[in-house]
């Protein structure tokens, strides 16, 4: 995998989003559904340079704002217009027999245009492999509706953490740096540092000493070095290893 964002918050950025999100669905609620109170569920990514698997956005893609909004079916997209225009299911029938335009897409741009504006999002984003670090579930009474949000979304908002958290800006540094694909995972294990020796490339571990400059290691009587770079969160510590 390429790298991409490091893709992942800290607990004050998560509740800085938890509290962006429910702000921002609250008066999208009162503009369009008056009578529909949504309840927000959101999950975070939580693996460095990787993305939660949606199945919405691996089928109907990602919108180019980098913020999807999908549906699980007709049924529940048609409940939500019912609740928006406060009719029946016949009434809405007709209703969208008269009209010339799909009265959602309006209503999901909005939404779009509020969470772009609150994040700093100023254009289209495009991304042929989207990297989805928040989905949030908005829940009513006829459904839910799914929203993801891709990690160039938060650009802004990253580079304002990163810039303030020196270990997080070391990551980036050298993942920007980096032309090579990098496989990362966290273990929560602790090991020795003779274990290390032993590790392939692209392994990662947390250590309780700094590692500074390329690890040697000798690998069926084949001697070598790989850098690693060292990562700090949440107090665990961790090398990523480059895979070339």
């Amino acid at each position: 995998m390429s790298v991409i964002s490091t893709g992942v918050f800290d607990n004050e950025m998560k509740q800085a989003v938890n509290d962006l999100l429910r702000s921002e669905v609250s008066h999208w609620q009162q503009t369009w559904f008056m009578n529909c109170p949504f309840t927000v569920d959101t999950d975070f990514n939580e693996a460095l340079f990787c993305g939660l698997e949606v199945k919405e956005v691996c089928d109907q893609g990602m919108h180019e704002s980098g913020i999807g909004i999908y549906t699980h079916s007709d049924k529940e997209a048609n409940s939500l217009l019912q609740q928006m225009f406060n009719c029946d299911e016949s009434t809405l029938k007709s209703l969208l027999e008269e009209l010339n335009i799909a009265p959602l897409d309006t209503v999901y741009a909005d939404f779009r245009s509020r969470i772009a504006a609150r994040l700093g999002v100023k254009e289209s984003i495009v991304h042929a492999d989207p990297q989805v670090i928040v989905k949030a579930k908005l829940s009513w009474q006829g459904g839910e509706l799914i929203v993801c949000l891709d990690s160039k979304v938060f650009e802004c908002l990253l580079k304002q953490k990163y810039a303030s958290t020196q270990s997080l800006a070391s990551l980036v540094k050298a993942a920007q740096h980096s032309q090579i694909p990098m496989r990362v995972s966290l273990k929560s294990e602790s090991i020795n540092f003779v274990d290390v020796m032993c590790l392939k490339k692209g392994d990662v571990v947390m250590l309780k000493q700094e590692i500074e400059k390329p690890i040697s290691i000798d690998v069926n009587h084949a001697s070598g070095a790989v850098q690693g770079y060292l990562v700090e969160r949440e107090n665990n510590k961790a090398i990523i290893f480059s895979e070339s």
